[in-house]
């Protein structure tokens, strides 16, 4: 929204955030969860109990167990009570007291910063176009290859040969690990202003999908017609406002 372009001050900014989420998290926990679990204990058949009642007996309770009150005392709380780690498949598991358990919530709070940091570096890296003052479209695939055409067709874009490079590749479907070639437009779709990127795409252990970014240019809607149509097969590009559309 800010358009920061700078993947070190988004990552910075992404991690604040990721803490924050997790600073809330552990408040609501206390808020409502906690709070709510000490009226109940303390409510007698046939009345209800007030905030000031649950405070105070609140107060009194986490002073006996780790003598502090408010939120400091519900996390120092459940630090003495522990945190059980278990897997998905086993009733049993680690129990983390005390020490242990807060190095686990710094843990925890250091990954969601990482997490959140990444994602929002990753987007300021995202081509941005300044003529217009906003981000490039999502990618639109293009063509693939098979993946032994990564030397050639990374050469021939690098040195300008767009229908050598569009002759190694093909609009069919092919099974991974391959070759992807997608296309980046503007928001007013200018056709001197299309970002190309040429990714790896293998699958992982559990048969996902990882994709690799191996080159990323700027072409012309030309420099690009001249690829697809090398490429097997003959298309029609038109350059849209929402992007690049394909016709066979």
């Amino acid at each position: 929204a800010g358009k920061i372009r700078n993947s070190a001050v988004a990552f910075l900014i992404g991690a604040i955030c990721g803490i924050a989420t997790m600073g809330v998290y552990h408040f609501l926990n206390y808020q409502i969860g906690f709070k709510t679990d000490e009226k109940n204990a303390i409510a007698q058949p046939g009345s209800s109990v007030t905030d000031q009642e649950e405070q105070l007996s609140e107060a009194a309770f986490l002073t006996q167990e780790v003598k502090q009150t408010g939120f400091t005392g519900f996390l120092m709380y459940q630090a003495k009570q522990g945190i059980t780690i278990t897997r998905s498949t086993s009733s049993s598991g680690i129990n983390l007291v005390g020490g242990w358990a807060w190095g686990y919530f710094g843990i925890e709070v250091l990954v969601v910063a990482f997490i959140a940091g990444g994602v929002a570096s990753s987007t300021a890296n995202d081509p941005f176009d300044e003529r217009s003052n906003a981000w490039y479209g999502k990618p639109v695939h293009v063509l693939s290859a098979s993946f032994g055409q990564a030397p050639a067709i990374r050469d021939a874009l690098k040195n300008a040969s767009f229908g050598a490079a569009g002759q190694l590749m093909t609009r069919a479907a092919l099974a991974a690990p391959r070759l992807d070639l997608t296309a980046r437009s503007t928001a007013d779709g200018h056709p001197e202003s299309i970002v190309l990127e040429l990714n790896e795409i293998t699958l992982d252990g559990k048969k996902n999908a990882k994709t690799r970014k191996l080159e990323q240019g700027m072409v012309t809607q030309l420099e690009l017609e001249q690829i697809m149509a090398s490429a097997a097969g003959q298309l029609v590009v038109a350059a849209t406002n929402d992007g690049l559309g394909t016709t066979g």
